[in-house]
């Protein structure tokens, strides 16, 4: 719930067409689902927010409950990281001692 660090940043390897859940309006007045990220763009990862948002948690997402993970919301289910949160990040950059932490 409360990541180490509050967010984290990526940088595009290559271009990507990435889609969104929600309609994004373009400056120009268009709506889409999807957009390009190009190569060497920085992307912002919030990871306290993620962890928090109430579309994928609940309206109690704010609240610290260890239970949840016994019975993970369906829009939780599945989510990147490591056992559905972002705290650790994941991929090859995933924090080294999350198995520590999931531990203690």
């Amino acid at each position: 719930m409360s990541p180490p660090l509050p967010a984290t940043i990526r940088m595009a390897v290559k271009d990507e067409v990435l889609c969104a859940s929600e309609d994004i309006v373009l400056a120009d007045g268009t709506v889409t689902r999807q957009f390009m990220v190009k190569k060497g763009c920085i992307i912002h990862v919030p990871i306290e927010s993620l962890n928090t948002f109430t579309d994928d948690w609940g309206v109690d997402a704010k609240k610290f409950n260890p239970d949840r993970w016994f019975n993970l919301p369906a829009t939780a289910k599945g989510l990147p990281g490591i056992h559905d949160t972002m705290s650790f990040t994941c991929g090859p950059h995933a924090c080294p001692g999350y198995n520590i932490a999931l531990t203690e």
